[in-house]
């Protein structure tokens, strides 16, 4: 078992269990999680700072389909740093 298959703090919202760490991309307005078993999620970003959760989704191909080369690049850049973010936050526990 790995660090990561132990963790404990997962947020459940809207029948998806992902953590509680995010990630904004501005150019198509989405705030990015991982779910419980680090698939990518997304919501709407609001204007106003923050994000819409009942919006939230899991990232289909049909999504990234729609993206440039460059957005799907930072995508997977995204994708990454929660993971590692994650995993930092978890060191000690």
């Amino acid at each position: 078992m790995t660090k990561l298959e132990t963790i404990k703090n997962f947020v459940y919202e809207n029948g998806i269990t992902y953590f509680p760490i995010s990630e904004e991309m501005e150019s198509i307005g989405k705030h990015f999680f991982l779910d419980k078993d680090f698939e990518l999620i997304c919501c709407p970003s609001l204007a106003s700072g923050g994000y819409e959760i009942e919006g939230m989704e899991y990232v289909a191909d049909w999504i990234r389909n729609e993206l440039t080369e460059a957005e799907k690049a930072e995508l997977e850049e995204i994708a990454h740093r929660l993971y590692v973010r994650i995993e930092e936050s978890q060191e000690g526990n």
